[in-house]
């Protein structure tokens, strides 16, 4: 899928946004998109949640972090006793424990267990981000036990990383981003009334309406087309005359169907 940039950071700034939208989170966001485009297997839906859960796991900035406190008080916040490394959370969507960094390790071939902060460096974060919840890194739960050919669940996902914290709200995140990105999906098919003409002039395709004013419209144009042969048949200044007004009335009818040729073509994103 491919997604209208400006679309979606317009829809996103209302909601959930709540009306402002900073450089450093269009960037984050940017990263995002830009890694799902690369996937052909990453569903619309699949990709709101995703960005649900970074919204809600790293804040609105949408960038990759150290985990608040560092693990204190927790078993993965102690020092491994092999690597000396502490595998507390980093990272878009927090990973942490050393199996964790040694799973994600071998799937992108990055040192991540001698070096767990590699996990900060947002190229590497999103990956971690899309395989984790794809594979079910985190909890042996992924996105496609939810999100699937039988509905989705917005809320019961959550477990693909963190249990039932905040499920609700994560949803409500996930509802929000989920139509952002339908409304900026350039694949979006083209209204029941509108077909695409692959003979236009400029080797575009143009798309015209179907519909009964549209076909008379173009039976108006294609009376402005026979406006030559007709000026060759006139013998009086009265047929002049009378050629003249529905010239006019042709004219005016001519423009209006390359305006509606243009609202058309506009809507459908050609």
């Amino acid at each position: 899928m491919s997604y209208d940039r400006k679309v979606f950071f317009d829809r996103v700034r209302k909601a959930p946004y709540g009306g402002r939208l900073s450089a450093v989170a269009i960037k984050g966001l940017e990263a995002i998109l830009s890694e799902a485009e690369t996937r052909d297997d990453v569903e619309l839906n699949e990709l709101a949640y995703i960005l649900a859960t970074v919204f809600r796991e790293v804040g609105p900035n949408m960038q990759p972090i150290r985990e608040l406190g560092r693990g204190k008080g927790k078993k993965y916040g102690k020092p491994d006793p092999v690597t000396k490394q502490t595998y507390f959370g980093r990272g878009l969507v927090q990973l942490t424990w050393k199996a964790n960094y040694q799973k994600a390790a071998r799937a992108l071939g990055v040192d991540l267990v001698g070096k767990p902060d590699l996990a900060l460096d947002p190229a590497v974060s999103v990956q971690i981000l899309f395989e984790g919840m794809r594979e079910g890194w985190f909890t042996g739960k992924k996105l496609h036990d939810y999100f699937n050919d039988h509905g989705e669940d917005p809320a019961g996902a959550r477990r693909i990383v963190n249990g039932t914290d905040h499920a609700e709200l994560i949803a409500d995140y996930y509802r929000a981003f989920k139509a952002a990105l339908e409304a900026a999906d350039v694949a979006t098919p083209l209204p029941d009334d509108v077909e695409v003409d692959a003979e236009s002039p400029d080797g575009k395709p143009i798309a015209k309406s179907k519909s009964f004013a549209g076909g008379i419209l173009g039976g108006l144009a294609t009376l402005i087309a026979a406006v030559p042969t007709l000026l060759q048949a006139v013998d009086s200044p009265l047929s002049l005359a009378t050629l003249a007004v529905a010239g006019a009335l042709a004219l005016g009818a001519g423009y209006l169907v390359i305006q509606s040729r243009i609202d058309v073509r506009a809507l459908a994103g050609v």
